[in-house]
């Protein structure tokens, strides 16, 4: 309902184009969650044909924002201060990455992109579940003044509706999918390419995140540890 009533005001007031922020759970939804962000990438790109060209409508999907509020490093890092167990569902998960810069510099690039109609990826790495634990309570622990013996782990197991691996593309999306600089671009149709001289396509049947490169132990740490830099500013 909250997207329909942004694409009702873009239309109302002639706002030349929209991007919704969708997120990797709406290639192949699995729960709620990635239920209403496929449905908001249908709401947004079926305006596309109400618009008649005068504006555009489009979508860009995100993978895992590191640090971002709720996210996994935010409460590990709280559960260490609070002597709280790590709660682990599985640790051969793996999830796509990108830090907030990077999620902003997407939805800049799709603004001055997008024709209309299309979704931007970005071609993103991923981390496993098992490498932040051992991060958190090999590096981090002990600069939080957090003792090793202080830490426990729980491991759950998958609840309903969690995936062991994420998609960014499904199956049926994957012969529009097309490669702009550091981006992927799921177009309307493969006829859309002309619109776009430095598109080639991509070679690509699918996009998981037990395919792509894992960011490294090293890599993980200092996400981590810039997200502790952030929180001690804010902090004051």
């Amino acid at each position: 309902m909250g997207t329909q009533n942004i694409i009702d005001l873009a239309f109302k007031h002639l706002v030349s184009k929209i991007i919704t922020i969708s997120t990797d759970k709406a290639a192949y939804p699995a729960n709620v969650m990635g239920a209403c962000k496929f449905i908001a990438e249908r709401i947004t790109l079926n305006a596309n044909k109400m618009s008649r060209g005068k504006q555009s409508f489009s979508c860009v999907r995100f993978g895992n924002v590191a640090s971002s509020r709720g996210s996994v490093i935010p409460v590990y890092v709280e559960d260490l201060l609070n002597r709280n167990p790590l709660q682990v569902s599985d640790p051969e998960v793996t999830r796509f990455i990108m830090e907030i810069p990077d999620a902003v510099r997407l939805v800049i690039a799709a603004t001055e992109h997008a024709e209309g109609g299309e979704i931007f990826i970005l071609k993103m790495k991923a981390f496993k579940l098992a490498d932040l634990v051992d991060v958190m309570i090999e590096r981090i622990a002990p600069r939080l003044n957090v003792p090793k013996n202080d830490i426990r782990v729980n491991t759950s197991g998958l609840v309903a509706g969690e995936k062991l691996h994420e998609d960014l593309i499904s199956d049926t999306e994957s012969s529009r999918l097309y490669e702009l600089k550091d981006m992927y671009v799921l177009l309307p149709d493969t006829e859309s390419s002309i619109k776009y001289p430095a598109v080639k396509k991509a070679r690509l049947s699918g996009y998981a995140s037990s395919d792509v490169e894992l960011i490294s132990k090293d890599e993980i740490e200092q996400i981590v540890v810039k997200y502790l830099e952030r929180r001690s500013r804010l902090q004051g």
